[in-house]
């Protein structure tokens, strides 16, 4: 059930990034959720997105710091 949510967030959010279509036509595309559902979702992954950027800067540099020492 949580992997079905994730997927369908991404792709919500995928459809406003790339597409720029409006968040009620996403919810009609997506089992005629409302624009609001649709926020939520683009909103989680954009949340999801930084943190998982923020983890990769941080190994980057964890490693970079043990190269350099």
């Amino acid at each position: 059930e949580k992997r079905v949510n994730f997927i369908k967030n991404a792709n919500m959010y995928l459809c406003r990034k790339h597409l720029d279509m409006p968040y009620k036509k996403i919810g009609a595309t997506f089992n005629k959720c409302d624009h609001a559902t649709v926020i939520s979702a683009c909103t989680k992954i954009e949340k999801l997105l930084k943190e998982k950027l923020r983890e990769w800067i941080d190994e980057f540099n964890e490693m970079n710091n043990t190269i350099i020492s």
